[in-house]
């Protein structure tokens, strides 16, 4: 009878994740922060078939790792492909900061279409751009998951350039103060 009753209540909390979206307001998306994520999250409502910017997406990806977690969350608590694409969107443009990669590859998603956005999210986290470059010169990926893979491309490859400028002026930092000794 309890098992039961347990049972019945994830199911029904799995139901209230599905509920529809809640409106967010100005204030949150313009300036948002991590004790915003649930808010955010429960504004989810998926993308349809090609996912793109969104308002409520955009602060997820500006509030970074915080939102991983609960993103992987609401992935993996619905069988609805549409949220679970709009997740792995958000996770890849989130980056390597996510650290989520691992969770992302052992992600149960059964539908063909986020699962595809799931392979290239992963390797954007994992700083791979040089598989990102061959998915985007491949015939793989077509339509818009092709847009996808150069916007993630792009966002490596700036990551890189800024960590390596943020190396060479440490660097340089350090060099100047063994001259000033």
């Amino acid at each position: 009878m309890i098992v039961a009753s347990l049972t019945i209540a994830s199911y029904r909390s799995a139901l209230a994740l599905d509920k529809s979206p809640s409106p967010v307001s100005r204030k949150i998306l313009d300036n948002p922060k991590p004790e915003h994520v649930r808010t955010l999250i429960s504004a989810l409502n998926g993308c349809g078939c090609v996912p793109k910017h969104h308002p409520v997406r955009d602060a997820l990806v500006k509030i970074g790792k915080p939102a991983a977690s609960p993103l992987i969350k609401r992935m993996n608590s619905t069988t609805k492909w549409w949220i679970q694409l709009e997740c792995v969107y958000i996770l890849g443009l989130i980056g390597p900061e996510a650290g989520v990669a691992e969770e992302l590859r052992k992600a149960n998603i059964r539908h063909p279409l986020p699962k595809r956005y799931l392979g290239i999210a992963r390797t954007a986290m994992l700083s791979d751009s040089e598989q990102l470059r061959l998915y985007a010169k491949g015939k793989r990926f077509p339509g818009s998951s092709k847009k996808y893979v150069q916007e993630l491309l792009a966002l490596t490859e700036q990551r890189a350039k800024a960590k390596k400028e943020a190396g060479n002026s440490k660097q340089q930092v350090s060099s100047s103060k063994v001259d000033a000794k």
